[in-house]
């Protein structure tokens, strides 16, 4: 059994989020449907200029106004969809309701994963894991779409205890990380 005390930031569930958003297929597909938004409604506006006929002029400056707007929700669609995450965030700990649990403890026993926190305690088995993502800063266990146990190497006394976590959950998942 290895046993982990663990104490969570802002900024470790802020870089969970942000490795979520770039390396899972759930957070590639956000960052597509948020790149494709600006062109679609773009387009949306100028066909509706174009059916309420709209003055050659007017739908000339529409056209180059929106296309520059189009490109520039492309190409920052990932720093805008970053802020939003923070901003929710932010906002969701304004109101006092952390999305996350600022410590506990992560028991790795032989047949589950045991994490114990001042509100709750919970069992997975690691035949739920779906996903090992492995960053410089944490470890993330992921037993849902967007669900996993944030381990900040912070929290780890030295590189052999990560070592040995690493080397245990390789023997409990068949998993590639």
């Amino acid at each position: 059994m290895i046993k982990i005390t663990f104490a969570l930031t802002e900024e470790d569930y802020l870089s969970f989020n942000k490795y979520h958003l770039a390396n899972t297929p759930s957070g590639r597909r956000l960052l597509s449907k948020t790149r494709l938004m600006g062109p679609i409604m773009s387009l949306f506006v100028l066909i509706l200029f174009l059916i309420l006929g709209a003055r050659p002029s007017l739908l000339m400056a529409e056209t180059v106004a929106l296309t520059i707007l189009s490109i520039l929700m492309v190409v920052f669609s990932k720093q805008f969809l970053w802020f939003s995450t923070k901003r929710n965030i932010r906002k969701i700990k304004k109101d006092g309701k952390l999305p996350f649990s600022p410590q506990g403890e992560l028991l790795f026993e032989e047949d589950a994963i045991h994490e114990i926190t001042p509100d709750s305690e919970c069992h997975t088995s690691y035949s739920r894991l779906e996903r090992i993502g492995i960053t410089d800063e944490a470890l993330y266990l992921y037993f849902g779409a967007i669900q996993a146990y944030i381990i900040p190497f912070s929290c780890l006394s030295d590189a052999s205890e990560k070592d040995r976590i690493l080397a245990f959950l390789h023997k409990k998942v068949q998993l590639d990380f």
